[in-house]
């Protein structure tokens, strides 16, 4: 059950999903549809017990994050193969944003879609830092095109044909969601000790190349490589990943001390994506 009051079911190949906040997702998951994002099909829709239900084909048997999961466990890393295949899910993700793209957005929608108000709830000694930085952020992303993005984007919530738990997707500057997806892994990894990499499952070059093929998709929408506004992008997904305190004591001080702690890095100038596992040099 999440914070919406939405149970999920999972079936044979089919989940369910019910409950009294069902609406607004029905209605972005119906409109994501439309327009070609690699979204499940809903298989029907009605209510149960006066309670609103829809019921989505299955997009695969596990989650790449799980796929990534098992993979780490056993070698240490993830695959190139296994990588490209979550690279292909978001390419088709952005494709969609592509075609949709709008030449502007509201810096005040995108600020309820990333929970900054919540964020500077949570951390009041922080406030101000926070509020700081997300002005800085919109300022790096203001002249990239809107689009519908995913409010959680990562490789638990993506499976081989196409993404999931749309919850909360709305308005947003582009690249949002795509470009950040691949780092949430090493945001919620404890501190690395030494040279340790962040997360070790993804490699520097796995990374770059991720990002390539996000600049193709998006080439032709605004001015210069939207990986050019990595940290930007990173840091507001670092204060959505600070704006809900989570039920696991240690994951929410993780992600309490990573959003302090970026909060400092661009303070001072430093590279986010370095921090995350990326080679800038």
């Amino acid at each position: 059950m999440r914070h919406t009051g939405v149970g999920i079911y999972r079936g044979d190949q089919t989940y369910l999903r019910i409950g009294r906040g069902l609406h607004a997702e029905l209605a972005i998951h119906r409109q994501m549809a439309r327009r070609a994002f690699p979204v499940a099909r809903i298989l029907e829709r009605g209510y149960l017990h006066d309670l609103p239900y829809y019921v989505e084909e299955s997009l695969g048997p596990s989650t790449l994050g799980e796929r990534f999961d098992t993979e780490v466990a056993a070698r240490g890393s993830v695959s190139d193969e296994s990588f490209d295949c979550f690279g292909d899910v978001i390419a088709d993700q952005a494709r969609a944003q592509a075609r949709m793209a709008t030449a502007r957005w509201s810096a005040g929608t995108f600020a309820e879609l990333v929970g900054l108000a919540r964020a500077r709830a949570l951390l009041p000694d922080a406030e101000d830092a926070i509020s700081n930085a997300f002005e800085w952020a919109v300022a790096q992303l203001e002249q990239l095109p809107g689009t519908l993005v995913h409010v959680d984007l990562h490789p638990d919530n993506t499976c081989a044909g196409g993404v999931i738990d749309l919850e909360g997707a709305g308005g947003g500057v582009i690249g949002y969601d795509v470009v950040t997806a691949v780092f949430v892994p090493a945001m919620c990894e404890p501190e690395p000790l030494g040279d340790a990499p962040p997360y070790p499952g993804f490699s520097s070059a796995q990374l770059g190349r991720y990002l390539s093929r996000l600049d193709a998709v998006f080439a032709g929408l605004g001015p210069g490589p939207v990986s050019d506004r990595l940290d930007a992008l990173l840091l507001c997904r670092v204060i959505a990943l600070g704006s809900r305190r989570h039920r696991d004591p240690d994951t929410w001080a993780i992600r309490n001390r990573l959003l302090r702690t970026s909060l400092d890095t661009v303070r001072r100038g430093g590279d986010l994506g370095a921090r995350l596992g990326l080679d800038t040099a």
